[in-house]
């Protein structure tokens, strides 16, 4: 099955991985996601095992303790950000794997929990569908998605040049 890339960018490269996470921590956008996913996964207390698809750094990965933690991204790079920061917090049940939303390599009803965070305005249109069957073949309790409308060219331009 052939991958689907990311539109714009592709999987992220060292440097970008490296720099995505401290980036975006200052953002007001980044602390409003994290109190929601916290919400989420406080009010939910028969979550055991979750997915974070993609796991990017590994954001999420403190509030999913004492949960066998899986995580999946296409990018090798995320995925050594994400292990440093396993490591850092000392979480010990945490696999962090290479791979698509498009093809997971689990059995189904797997998850108690799964998360996609920040992917789907990224796939192309003929990857949503095989990314929306997968994670909902794998959750057997929780499916929480977020994505949003992109914006055109021009308002993605002008909000860039705003942030500089």
């Amino acid at each position: 099955m052939k991958r689907p890339v990311m539109k714009e960018h592709g999987a992220y490269t060292s440097s970008a991985a490296a720099h995505s996470a401290a980036a975006q921590e200052t953002a007001q956008l980044w602390h409003i996601e994290n109190a929601f996913v916290c919400s989420l996964v406080s009010t939910m207390p028969n979550i055991h095992s979750v997915l974070d698809v993609p796991v990017g750094t590994g954001r999420f990965l403190n509030l999913y303790k004492g949960r066998t933690i899986t995580g999946i991204d296409l990018s090798e790079d995320m995925l050594k950000e994400a292990g440093r920061r396993t490591a850092s917090l000392g979480l010990l049940d945490v696999d962090l794997r290479q791979g698509s939303i498009t093809a997971l390599p689990f059995a189904d009803k797997q998850f108690d929990l799964v998360v996609s965070w920040r992917i789907f305005h990224l796939l192309p249109p003929d990857a949503l569908a095989p990314a929306l069957s997968e994670l909902s073949r794998v959750c057997r309790g929780t499916l929480c998605i977020q994505t949003y409308e992109r914006a055109s060219l021009p308002e993605r331009l002008s909000a860039k040049a705003r942030r500089w």
